[in-house]
C-alpha cells in the first residue's frame, strides 16, 4: 500500500508540475504579444496626447519649471513679508505666473 500511495503522490506531482511549466509557458508567451503590442502603440500616439519630443512641448516644459521654481521661492517670502515682495515684485510679473497656473 505504501509503495502504490508513493507511486499516486509522484504521478499527481508530474502532473502538477506539467501544468504549472505549461501554464508558465503561456503566460510568457501573452506577455511577449503584450510587450510587441506596446511597441506597436508606442510608435503611433493618440490624438489626445503630446509628443514629448516636439520643440514645443521642450519650450513649454522648460518655461513651466521656471516658473515653478520661482513661485517656490516667492511665495513662501509672500507669506512671511507680504508689504516688502508686493513692493518689490511688479504687478504684470505676479499675474503673468498666476495666469500661467491656469494654462
Amino acid at each position: 500500500m505504501y509503495i502504490a500511495l508513493k507511486r499516486t503522490i509522484k504521478s499527481v506531482q508530474d502532473d502538477v508540475e506539467k501544468e504549472y511549466i505549461r501554464k508558465m509557458m503561456k503566460m510568457a508567451s501573452i506577455v511577449n504579444e503584450e510587450d510587441e503590442t506596446l511597441e506597436n502603440e508606442s510608435e503611433k500616439l493618440a490624438w489626445y496626447l503630446l509628443n514629448r519630443e516636439w520643440t514645443s512641448i521642450i519650450i513649454w516644459e522648460l518655461i513651466f519649471s521656471f516658473v515653478v521654481m520661482f513661485n517656490m521661492f516667492t511665495v513662501p517670502l509672500m507669506i512671511a513679508f507680504p508689504k516688502n515682495m508686493q513692493a518689490n515684485m511688479p504687478l504684470w510679473l505676479e499675474l503673468l505666473l498666476e495666469i500661467m497656473w491656469l494654462a
